[in-house]
């Protein structure tokens, strides 16, 4: 990721007033925005100073607070000793409430950061917003919420991507992309206003173009190319997707899937593990890995 991007939100004066009075932040933009890229950089900057459905955010909440030493797990033990020591399924409504309760118990002076990114993606947001709700009535919770739509719950800290015109991430990366490529020279100020005008907010799409366009050979190749930008974050998604060899699309969505699940982000040398992996009990060679996985995953420092 570029230096110096996301630090105008954990810097804005808002976000500083959520982090110490609490509440909900709602941090809304359109797809490709950067929202998980900014939910990143607010989880990783109060790190540095210390999965879809509702029953998966539930159990995930759940498993970080028995996994953190600062809160009480009294209810959390009794809840794995009456479940045959965690060999049978909880229900949501259970967790929640376990939740709720081991909340309750932290001392007045301690925060809970909960950050729930891409809100909008959850299947059946109903229970999500009903459990927001309910852990904004207790004391010191911080909830940062991203998501494609505005908030459903007044909230003093509301933050939208689509209002800010030129977000300053965008134009902290195209400025350090033009200044470090010299198949750029002589055409930073075509590629600013071409970029700019299209962007639309949307870093994830810029980040994109800039990419493809270090690609290219020529000038005359770069020029020709901005006029023909892909339109939407939609359209460079599905033309990722259709440039994936037919003979590696199983491969393409054994990898994908481990992206969407795994804790941790994923590198070269994890897909080619992934895909060493013979789950058919078939023999699986692995040959030229870096080469395959070159569209599944992709390694640059971009934004």
């Amino acid at each position: 990721m570029t230096e110096g991007t996301g630090l105008w939100l954990v810097n804005d004066g808002n976000f500083e007033e959520w982090k110490n009075q609490g509440g909900l932040f709602w941090l809304q933009g359109k797809a490709g925005s950067g929202k998980t890229f900014l939910c990143t950089s607010a989880i990783e900057t109060l790190q540095n100073q210390s999965k879809t459905g509702y029953e998966g955010l539930i159990a995930s909440l759940l498993t970080q607070i028995g996994t953190h030493s600062g809160y009480n797990h009294t209810d959390l033990d009794s809840l794995y000793k009456s479940n045959q020591q965690g060999h049978t399924k909880v229900p949501a409504h259970i967790m929640k409430t376990t939740i709720q309760e081991t909340l309750k118990k932290c001392p007045e002076t301690q925060a809970t950061y909960i950050f729930l990114d891409a809100m909008d993606e959850c299947k059946n947001d109903n229970p999500v917003k009903s459990l927001v709700l309910d852990l904004l009535t207790l004391q010191n919770i911080r909830i940062f919420v991203t998501s494609r739509h505005s908030s459903f719950v007044s909230t003093s800290w509301n933050l939208s991507l689509d209002s800010l015109g030129r977000n300053e991430d965008i134009l902290v990366h195209i400025s350090k992309v033009l200044t470090s490529h010299e198949s750029f020279k002589g055409l930073e100020e075509e590629m600013w206003a071409e970029l700019l005008k299209k962007a639309d907010g949307q870093i994830r799409w810029v980040d994109h173009q800039l990419t493809s366009l270090q690609e290219l050979g020529t000038k005359r190749a770069i020029q020709i190319a901005l006029k023909t930008f892909s339109k939407t974050v939609e359209d460079i998604y599905a033309y990722a997707l259709d440039k994936i060899p037919e003979e590696h699309r199983d491969e393409a969505e054994c990898l994908l899937e481990w992206i969407l699940f795994s804790y941790q982000p994923l590198k070269i040398e994890n897909a080619a593990e992934i895909l060493a992996i013979d789950v058919g009990k078939q023999e699986q060679e692995v040959i030229t890995m870096r080469r395959m996985c070159n569209w599944h995953i992709h390694q640059s420092k971009s934004f």
